[in-house]
């Protein structure tokens, strides 16, 4: 199979939703996602993106994107401790991503709990967060696709339909 890259013209196998390539996913816990823009208009309007497993997309055409700005080496790794420089929001980096326009944007899993659940992971730029000064968190290492199970993810909510 082609590897995906952004910039590339990709098509979900199972959907048959199609479109270029504007973002890609690295998370040791999960199957890597890539964000699938459609390249055409709907009754005059832009379709919105979908994150699509790795496995699911195949290449239809390498590089169908012109102005790709590289993104540069990310400044943290994945396991180390961080902190939001305007809210006192803390955690560990779980995923980055890699946008088109060379963004880079942090997964960042809280340690805290409310109400008995997990607090939401949030996402932010490179230059939202400071290292914590601590060691780094060591997370197993995934990348072996045997390993990869998909999980764990908390449930979506339900909505009560009354």
């Amino acid at each position: 199979m082609e590897k995906v890259e952004i910039g590339d013209l990709v098509k979900d196998q199972i959907t048959g939703f199609k479109g270029a390539v504007k973002a890609y996913h690295d998370c040791p816990f999960n199957e890597n996602t890539f964000c699938v823009k459609p390249m055409e208009l709907w009754e005059g309007k832009t379709i919105p993106a979908e994150w699509i497993d790795e496995s699911n997309l195949v290449v239809v055409e390498k590089r169908v994107v012109e102005n790709i700005v590289p993104c540069p080496d990310p400044q943290f790794e994945i396991g180390q401790k961080v902190k939001d420089i305007t809210s006192p929001y803390e955690g560990v980096i779980i995923s980055i991503s890699y946008f088109i326009n060379g963004c880079i944007r942090y997964g960042v899993q809280s340690n805290k709990l409310e109400k008995g659940q997990p607090v939401d992971s949030l996402n932010f730029p490179e230059n939202h967060i400071e290292l914590k000064k601590s060691k780094p968190m060591k997370i197993e290492d995934n990348s072996q696709p045997e390993k990869r199970t998909g999980g764990p993810l908390r449930m979506p909510k339900e909505k009560n339909y009354e």
